[in-house]
């Protein structure tokens, strides 16, 4: 079976990529890790358009980061190498992050070890809010809080394996820090867009709790914005004042 590592996941370049330079960066990035010959001519014009619909489902102005294209070309592999048709690839970005999920799931082995994806997925929203934090921004949290906030009513599976599992698929990682365990996101961006379908599914259609929600989300931007201020102005005044 063909596979991208998850180190291959990191992006190539800072640049986000539009549709005149993202498909040539899908091909070469496929040429330097010699994975062109995955695909048939017509699959490389499936991908292709694959890829078009992604930037075209957000509009003109989309852009793609290297990561996400990675991640991309990794969807694709995982359902060449499964027989599949490259038509039932994600054309939405967050769609692209469930299906890199889905994919490190394994769905044979162990069974006291597996985790269906109807429970893994709802459990990485609400670790990804947990993550994310009241500066809603990506970040360590304590197993602890993560168990905590995932919701018995709707994940049956206990939280310690769920976690486990999303530590053993290397969607999260895991340290010590004075007796204390913290989880992060291996990918910032997925914390990023679970956490945001996670409040969408959390709030529904209660436009009070979408008000307050949204208050939050101005107040941590602006606390954030000073923050940056505040730092840009220090390293300015350490490099007058430096000799």
């Amino acid at each position: 079976m063909t596979q991208i590592s998850r180190l291959s996941t990191e992006p190539a370049c800072a640049r986000n990529l539009t549709g005149e330079r993202l498909i040539p960066f899908i091909f070469e990035y496929l040429r330097r890790r010699k994975l062109e010959k995955v695909f048939s001519e017509r699959q490389q014009v499936q991908l292709g358009e694959r890829v078009l619909a992604l930037l075209e489902s957000g509009g003109q102005s989309t852009s793609v980061t290297p990561l996400l294209a990675t991640l991309l070309v990794g969807s694709a592999i995982s359902r060449v190498d499964a027989g599949g048709d490259l038509a039932t690839m994600p054309d939405q970005i967050p769609e692209v992050f469930l299906d890199y999920l889905k994919r490190l799931n394994p769905t044979t082995g162990d069974a006291t070890s597996i985790v269906s994806n109807e429970q893994l997925i709802p459990a990485a929203y609400c670790l990804a809010i947990v993550s994310l934090g009241d500066n809603f921004t990506p970040s360590d949290f304590r197993q602890q809080d993560g168990q905590s906030a995932i919701t018995p009513s709707s994940i049956s599976t206990p939280a310690s394996k769920v976690i486990d599992r999303l530590i053993a698929n290397c969607i999260l990682g895991r340290r010590e820090f004075a007796g204390i365990s913290l989880l992060r996101f291996g990918l910032d961006p997925a914390a990023e867009y679970f956490a945001e379908i996670g409040y969408i599914n959390q709030l529904q259609t209660d436009r009070n709790q979408w008000e307050r929600f949204l208050a939050r989300l101005k107040s941590a931007h602006i606390q954030t914005c000073a923050m940056v201020s505040w730092s840009r102005s220090a390293h300015a005044t350490e490099s007058i004042s430096s000799p």
